[in-house]
């Protein structure tokens, strides 16, 4: 295992300034690699049809606490497998519905502002560093927010 784990950056990007192909280091490479885990669907990658949380699957599921234990095990599951480099302490899955209701929606959004976000807690190995991912899953689109240490 690397110290200081290197790659592409992802979303994958050109370098605004070089025009060369962004690249990310420590930390941020596994926080890069935690958020492709868990975005990618079962059977996308073509030589690894197995990689991947698969929560993407989900997305016609009543949105209820079945579903959130479903999807926070299908997670926990993924990154133990596919990143050996952190030792994950905690796994949340919250509903973020932003159009202030209460009653029955999916994780598709018929229902506006209708998403998962999945909150992973983890220990960088090599470092012992603690970070703290959170990672919006639905229709809402894609993205991470992640700080350091907490």
């Amino acid at each position: 295992m690397s110290g200081n784990p290197r790659g592409f950056g992802f979303p994958f990007r050109v370098e605004p300034g070089s025009g060369g192909v962004a690249w990310a280091h420590g930390p941020e490479k596994i926080r890069d690699n935690l958020v492709q885990i868990l975005l990618t669907a079962a059977g996308e990658r073509t030589m690894r049809r197995d990689y991947g949380a698969g929560v993407g699957e989900l997305v016609h599921d009543p949105m209820n606490d079945a579903l959130f234990a479903v999807t926070q095990h299908r997670i926990g599951q993924a990154i133990a497998r596919w990143e050996p480099r952190v030792h994950l302490t905690d796994v949340r899955v919250r509903s973020d519905r932003r159009d202030g209701g209460d009653g029955p929606g999916t994780l598709g959004g018929n229902l506006p502002g209708a998403a998962l976000i999945a909150e992973v807690e983890f220990v960088i190995r090599s470092t012992g560093q603690p970070v703290t991912l959170s990672v919006p899953l639905g229709s809402d689109g894609a993205g991470a927010s992640g700080g350091g240490g907490t």
